[in-house]
C-alpha cells in the first residue's frame, strides 16, 4: 500500500497510471464513496487518510497520518 501511495502522488495528473495494487484502488475508491468517513481504526485506513491527505497536498497531515500507525 505504500509503495501505491507514492505511485497516487507522484502521478496524480496523468492520465496514464500504473497501479500497484487494484485492490488498494477499490479501497480508495469506495472510501470516496462513502458520506462519512470515521476514525481510523487499522493499518488500512490510516494508509487510505494518507493517501487522501497527499491528494490535496497536506504531506504534514499525512506523515502524521503514517506515523500514527
Amino acid at each position: 500500500m505504500l509503495l501505491e501511495l507514492t505511485n497516487i502522488a507522484a502521478n496524480q495528473y496523468s492520465m496514464s497510471k500504473q497501479t500497484v495494487s487494484k485492490k488498494f484502488k477499490n479501497l480508495l475508491e469506495q472510501y470516496d464513496a462513502q458520506a462519512f468517513h470515521l476514525a481510523a481504526e487499522n493499518y488500512k485506513d490510516y494508509i487510505v487518510n494518507a493517501t487522501r491527505f497527499l491528494n490535496q497536498s497536506d504531506w504534514k497531515s499525512a506523515i502524521a497520518s503514517v506515523l500514527n500507525i
